[in-house]
């Protein structure tokens, strides 16, 4: 997620109870988002749908992040429907007398996809008003409003749209997809940790957070460890060490932890800290076991790719 997203999010962020960070971290860094997958019929994220109308009282106006001040909320009701647009073309692939139907709400507890983490999904309820399924999330980059996509049948489309301006709606967010995509982007943030504790002064660059492979790419530097591929059990033993100390800190758990530093949230654990505007767990224990799949060169730097177990 870049620095304006960052920003949109973090100037009206409330930190995770507790939460809130004395001083700084020693070291703070810097995490760059790797590319997102290309999702089928859904803008990228900062990008507004093309409309065919758009409805409502006022106009569209920043959402405030609830998502940001804890993961584990799982439903938020009282939210405004401020805008509903209609795209003007119906998705590619979706079912005859499908329309697209984009909401803006006052406040969300959708996360947009961006910063290396997929987007939520799940459902909007507002009373005398068919459920509307949430299939995708973004962030409009000139408002910070948050588009929350449905793919619904036109009749559906049309009662949303003739709301907007006079509703409250309800979020209610897919809880197993939330709460694995917390555990994954933990996940990248603690492998920095495991790689500092093992001394290679490699430094984070761009994350993926996604379920389909994530990973964390390093740069490296004139003081970084080198991986010698001649030199046998070399790769082998720089990844059993960065194993065992992931192991080492899942086991002794720790809270992780949010502030803001001149509008721009970040997220510390296990003594780092970057900025970040993702949902992650309330303790490292939580993240449960992370396996370290592959230690690879890329273009000079390196890549390491993980998976988290799946839930008990």
């Amino acid at each position: 997620m870049d620095r304006s997203q960052l920003l949109a999010f973090g100037l009206r962020a409330v930190p995770q109870v507790g939460a809130v960070l004395s001083r700084p971290a020693p070291g703070a860094r810097s995490r760059q988002a790797a590319a997102a997958p290309a999702v089928a019929a859904a803008p990228s994220a900062g990008s507004a749908p093309p409309a065919r109308s758009s409805v409502g009282a006022a106009p569209a106006k920043r959402t405030e992040p609830v998502f940001l001040s804890d993961t584990f909320l799982l439903e938020l009701a009282d939210c405004e429907l401020v805008e509903a647009l209609l795209a003007q073309e119906p998705p590619q692939g979706a079912p005859a007398g499908h329309v697209k139907l984009s909401t803006v709400l006052s406040r969300t507890l959708f996360h947009p996809q961006g910063g290396g983490q997929q987007a939520d999904t799940g459902f909007l309820l507002s009373e005398g008003l068919p459920d509307l399924p949430v299939s995708f999330a973004s962030l409009r980059k000139d408002d910070a409003a948050i588009l929350h996509d449905s793919v619904v049948e036109q009749q559906v489309a049309d009662k949303w749209a003739a709301a907007a301006g006079k509703v409250r709606v309800t979020c209610r967010v897919d809880e197993p997809r939330r709460l694995l995509a917390a555990r994954i982007h933990s996940a990248g943030h603690l492998l920095d940790a495991a790689v500092t504790a093992v001394g290679l002064k490699w430094v984070p660059g761009k994350g993926y957070h996604f379920p389909d492979g994530p990973y964390v790419e390093y740069i490296l530097n004139e003081a970084s460890r080198k991986i010698d591929p001649k030199k046998a059990g070399d790769r082998e033993g720089v990844v059993r060490a960065i194993q065992e100390n992931l192991d080492r800190l899942v086991a002794s758990g720790g809270q992780v932890t949010t502030r803001l530093v001149d509008g721009v949230r970040h997220v510390a654990m296990a003594g780092e800290e970057c900025p970040c505007g993702g949902t992650h767990v309330g303790d490292i224990a939580q993240i449960g076991h992370i396996e370290v799949k592959k230690l690879q060169n890329k273009q000079g730097n390196v890549r390491i790719s993980y998976t988290v177990a799946a839930a008990a």
